[in-house]
């Protein structure tokens, strides 16, 4: 009999040893870990006794549609993992639907509020990165990874090197973000592409998720924009 703590530990290891990235191992440990305290509850303890019944209760728990989604698909990448290290014959996810996702439409900035946003920035940088976020549509994660050398000035094009699943991908920014940056590159005073887009006003390092999370804050106090 395989104990789920261990396959789980097993199953963590795979993850790390295969150099996912930091966020989606936290998201399996954690979702993981509350998906086999539910089990032991009901006393569950032992991946053979694991079946479609109870990944089904997952859907049971009260959380919103995109976060029993999310979990669904942990749990069924787990059991597939089982599978392929063929300590289960065959997946209990294979008997469970997907939770539905609910159909919500996508909350739009209407001009008027990226105009507050715009003007609550204080420095050059604040501007370059809001103009670069709302021209491109690029995840806050790829914007902070772009070093200079990623954006060719001229056509516009931006290759976005650390994208999710770590592909590759081009998006476009328009004349003002080009403006906004090369003010915020002649600010800086920095010659080598190499260097990265945006830095901490501190230390003058590649600014993190955190720094940009508290910069979002600010300006969304300023602009009074939710």
């Amino acid at each position: 009999m395989q104990s789920l703590t261990s396959v789980l530990d097993t199953f963590l290891f795979d993850a790390k040893s295969r150099r996912l990235s930091s966020t989606t191992q936290k998201s399996y440990r954690t979702t993981l870990h509350w998906f086999l305290t539910f089990l032991q509850e009901i006393g569950v303890s032992n991946l053979e006794e694991l079946n479609h019944i109870h990944i089904a209760h997952l859907q049971e728990k009260g959380n919103k549609s995109a976060t029993q989604h999310d979990h669904a698909k942990i749990v069924r990448v787990f059991c597939n993992f089982c599978v392929r290290e063929e300590l289960l014959k065959e997946s209990p996810f294979l008997k469970v639907k997907m939770p539905q996702l609910d159909k919500l439409l996508p909350v739009i900035f209407t001009d008027e509020e990226i105009s507050r946003v715009l003007d609550a920035c204080e420095s050059k940088r604040d501007k370059a990165l809001c103009y670069l976020l709302l021209d491109s549509g690029m995840r806050q994660s790829e914007a902070i990874a772009l070093n200079i050398e990623d954006i060719d000035m001229k056509t516009g094009a931006v290759t976005v090197l650390k994208g999710k699943g770590s592909k590759q991908r081009i998006v476009y920014i328009g004349t003002k973000t080009k403006r906004y940056l090369t003010l915020y590159f002649v600010e800086r005073g920095v010659t080598d592409a190499t260097k990265p887009v945006f830095v901490s006003e501190n230390n003058g390092e590649r600014i993190k998720k955190h720094g940009v999370s508290q910069l979002m804050i600010r300006l969304r106090d300023r602009s009074k924009v939710k």
